[in-house]
């Protein structure tokens, strides 16, 4: 469509184009120079905004001095992607992210997220009546909350979130079974489940007797992991967020857990707990917003 923008995760790009083989990095086959890398992001970057039919692209980077929205102060249960820490990656990763962010056009975001920005990008266009001239190409799935055009890796297809709220299913496509949705709804779901790449925990431990309550397992037992297919069961048949909050709230206030900031190791509560989770895994709709916000406001 004439006139649309492509707002693409250059994060995800530059770690594509500079990522090497073992073969590579053994000698056994010709290492790629820096200048293949560049051409391979260009490539890419090229090939994605094709496929999402924009005429334009905008490259969202979050590079290493970003402070991330201040996420990393945010987590309460586990450190804010504490499980990348001994992670190698592509040696010359950040100079094709910069290689990226110099030749196209681009935002740098120092005071929050890529993922923020591309939200951003859909809820303005969203707002402003040119649904269709914003989409996001992203293989994050914290972005599937933000309504609007996203393209879809799994299905390679164009999807139309127009449903702010959406719906949560469990996804039996890989080996292992994943919770996925679209809208807030996946929030929630990821408030339960949590989310393993950023190093999320979400609802450790659902009450056994509040599972009863809601009609899920049987009076008398035992406290459950809440893993993806928990969470999917849990908020099956919710139709709104403020149902979703008053459930979701339930199981965090009556979840058998003994709370602890990760930072201080010194004892906490559920509601910062959980406030804390809310805050890692909400995509900022504008640069001022906060889930706290969203909740006073538009949920309870």
């Amino acid at each position: 469509m004439l006139g649309r923008t492509a707002h693409i995760d250059a994060d995800f790009i530059a770690y594509m184009a500079s990522a090497e083989t073992k073969d590579e990095k053994d000698g056994l086959k010709p290492r790629k120079t820096f200048a293949d890398m560049c051409d391979k992001a260009d490539h890419i970057l090229n090939h994605y905004r094709r496929l999402a039919a924009a005429e334009y692209a905008v490259c969202h980077i979050t590079p290493s001095a970003s402070d991330k929205g201040g996420r990393n102060d945010l987590a309460v249960v586990k450190p804010y992607q504490g499980n990348r820490a001994d992670l190698s990656k592509p040696q010359h990763l950040d100079a094709v992210r910069a290689y990226i962010g110099e030749k196209d056009t681009s935002v740098v975001h120092l005071d929050q997220e890529a993922d923020d920005g591309m939200t951003q990008a859909n809820w303005t266009a969203v707002s402003e009546g040119n649904w269709y001239f914003s989409v996001i190409v992203s293989k994050d799935k914290d972005l599937r909350m933000a309504p609007g055009l996203h393209w879809d890796f799994d299905e390679e297809v164009v999807i139309d979130v127009q449903d702010k709220f959406g719906d949560t299913w469990l996804d039996r496509s890989k080996s292992a079974p994943k919770g996925s949705g679209w809208g807030t709804k996946f929030f929630w779901l990821q408030m339960l489940m949590g989310d393993q790449a950023d190093n999320i925990s979400g609802l450790p431990l659902a009450h056994g007797e509040v599972l009863h309550s809601l009609g899920i397992g049987k009076k008398g037992q035992k406290p459950r992991k809440c893993g993806a297919s928990l969470a999917v069961t849990i908020l099956e048949g919710l139709e709104t967020d403020q149902q979703c909050w008053d459930v979701v709230k339930w199981l965090w206030e009556m979840a058998p857990v003994e709370w602890e900031h990760q930072a201080t190791r010194l004892p906490t509560t559920w509601q910062i707990a959980m406030m804390g989770d809310a805050q890692l895994l909400w995509m900022r709709r504008t640069r001022d917003d906060t889930v706290i916000k969203w909740i006073i406001e538009e949920v309870q």
